[in-house]
């Protein structure tokens, strides 16, 4: 994502801070990643399974409702992209897929153009 996208949230987080220190006398922490993803499979190579190849991160949300799976949707690219930064998985060799799991949410696609992210 392009930096200019995270000016609005930068900007209410700055207002939040703010106005939090003036009415409670105290400050926040401010981070891109809130929560954990619900699944972490971690895939190894065959040989001595030492070398881990693929990560598959899973959010798990049990309703049909289309708002929850699309907080589902959003909350699931959080962590791929989270996984992906300096530090995490972006050192290694490593393939980062999601998985988005729902109880009757029907989809007319089930796997992302990019093949990044299937739901089930």
């Amino acid at each position: 994502m392009a930096s200019s996208q995270f000016e609005p949230v930068r900007e209410i987080e700055e207002q939040h801070e703010t106005m939090l220190d003036s009415c409670l006398g105290r400050g926040t922490r401010h981070a891109l990643f809130r929560g954990r993803p619900d699944i972490v499979i971690e895939l190894y190579d065959s040989e001595g399974r030492k070398n881990l190849t693929d990560v598959v991160l899973g959010e798990i949300k049990y309703t049909d409702s289309q708002q929850t799976f699309s907080k589902g949707l959003e909350e699931l690219l959080s962590y791929l992209e989270f996984a992906q930064r300096d530090g995490y998985l972006s050192d290694l060799d490593v393939d980062c897929r999601g998985v988005l799991i729902t109880d009757g949410v029907e989809t007319d696609v089930p796997t992302s153009a990019d093949g990044r992210i299937t739901h089930i």
